[in-house]
């Protein structure tokens, strides 16, 4: 009988020595309860960016194994929330306080972390003292095509204050800290006054501090800096919601104007008119036509294109006298057939420089897709393969295809556009090219009317030549919707 106490004394002992405690044994049942609210919240969730995914599961875009204190926080924001509130209520474990500055100020204000809990940290405090933040700009830096990191422009948060960060001479922010811009040209720049206050100022802040060093799993468009830039702001104001309707991916000037669509955010914007950034059509585009070509057959037109900028559309607030096209597919569908690809561009970019007497700048551009022409379709096959080349203002175009035997072409240009009004654009191109000793051409002419922001309807005209016989000859009419 002594033996059989003694054995079950000795294997209960590791499970009484090594047992972790559980939520049950930390916190009371009503913190129970309101740790399962905090949770779920968007106070939560925005902190450790957290997403769901279609099946219903949480995931968060940060990457980095250190910035979560449980060992699937990075799937569990339940998980996260106890081990950061059990950790800041530990006093061998609580400094981590010091490193997660905006949860710590969320616990407070939910009452789950209490004065006795918490603890000074001195460098948050110089830090934010010296800064002093009293308001915050939003600085929009205008897109330049020619760099690939400034293709669709750049957010920075300019600090009005009294203050000044030891870590840099400037007080423009990016998402991942401070950073000086010493070559910015005030030509290029917008800046958007925020309303946000002290509390709120110090709120995002805290956010960015913790952030700063963190990982995440973003690209060149979707979960980069604009995004961040919203979801910051959400963090210091929770009323706000700048980010849940947004689509996959969010461009600088997408963000710009989600900000001004939330009124009470923004209390003094630019006072230029039209070419203002905000004042730009929404990235992506859907267009549909009508129209009548050879023989009188009619025809209907489709276009879709996830972003950003055609040639003939009205660019106010973007890139002037650039063209930057992403992932364009144009079908069309004739009277006596079905609907059928017409083009697909992958990528296409060209910038166009002003010429004068005085000045003749390169202008360039390049692209690469597919294209189903009239002159592949009546001479020599159904479709093209291409890639396109622009060089010099004149212009000299080069194109490498693939129709049957044909490899090469190549001819002249000349492009031009027009746009005197806010709302009127005018639209004129014409092109030669020697195909296999072929010459072939083509001339455009499109009239654009801008009905507001988002709306526009043009008129084109088209005809293709091959030698001195025309094979195609176009009318149509588009009515383009941005969203």
């Amino acid at each position: 009988m002594k033996i059989s106490l003694v054995m079950g004394l000795v294997l209960l002992l590791p499970t009484l020595v090594f047992s972790e405690p559980n939520a049950k044994d930390s916190f009371s049942e009503s913190q129970i309860n309101e740790i399962e609210v905090l949770a779920q919240s968007p106070s939560w969730l925005n902190l450790g960016h957290y997403h769901k995914s279609i099946f219903g599961k949480y995931y968060s875009i940060i990457q980095s194994n250190d910035f979560f204190l449980s060992k699937d926080g990075a799937q569990n924001p339940k998980s996260e929330l106890e081990e950061t509130l059990r950790q800041m209520r530990d006093p061998q474990t609580r400094k981590v306080q010091c490193r997660y500055v905006a949860r710590r100020d969320l616990l407070k204000r939910q009452k789950l972390l209490f004065s006795e809990d918490l603890i000074k940290c001195p460098d948050w405090e110089d830090w934010i003292r010296k800064v002093n933040p009293e308001s915050l700009t939003l600085v929009f830096v205008s897109a330049n095509v020619e760099s690939t990191n400034s293709i669709f422009g750049h957010l920075l948060l300019k600090v009005n204050g009294g203050g000044r960060a030891k870590e840099t001479k400037s007080l423009l922010f990016t998402y991942k800290g401070l950073k000086e811009y010493p070559n910015l040209d005030k030509k290029n720049i917008w800046e958007y006054k925020l309303s946000l206050g002290r509390i709120e100022i110090e709120r995002l802040f805290m956010h960015l501090r913790e952030v700063e060093n963190a990982n995440f799993k973003s690209n060149f468009f979707s979960n980069n800096d604009s995004y961040m830039f919203l979801k910051a702001f959400e963090i210091a104001d929770p009323f706000l919601n700048l980010t849940n309707a947004l689509r996959p991916w969010t461009i600088p000037s997408d963000a710009l104007r989600k900000v001004m669509s939330s009124h009470e955010l923004v209390i003094e914007s630019p006072q230029v008119g039209f070419d203002r950034p905000d004042n730009s059509h929404d990235s992506a585009l859907v267009s549909v036509g009508l129209g009548r070509i050879e023989n009188n057959d009619s025809s209907f037109y489709l276009r879709l294109r996830p972003a950003l900028q055609g040639w003939s559309e009205f660019d106010w607030g973007l890139a002037r006298g650039s063209e930057l096209e992403i992932l364009n597919f144009e079908g069309e569908q004739k009277s006596s057939e079905g609907m059928k690809l017409k083009k697909m561009d992958l990528l296409k970019v060209r910038i166009f420089k002003p010429v004068d007497f005085f000045k003749r700048p390169v202008s360039w551009g390049f692209a690469t897709g597919w294209e189903k022409s009239f002159y592949a379709e009546a001479m020599m096959g159904p479709s093209a393969n291409f890639f396109d080349m622009l060089t010099w203002s004149e212009s000299i175009f080069f194109r490498l295809q693939q129709v049957q035997d044909e490899r090469f072409g190549v001819g002249l240009q000349s492009e031009f556009s027009f746009k005197p009004l806010e709302r009127l654009s005018l639209s004129a191109r014409h092109r030669w090219i020697s195909r296999t000793f072929i010459p072939t051409q083509e001339f455009l002419l499109e009239l654009s009317v801008r009905l507001n922001r988002n709306q526009d309807l043009s008129f084109r005209d088209q005809q293709e030549k091959v030698g001195s016989n025309p094979i195609n000859h176009s009318q149509f009419v588009f009515f383009r919707q941005y969203f």
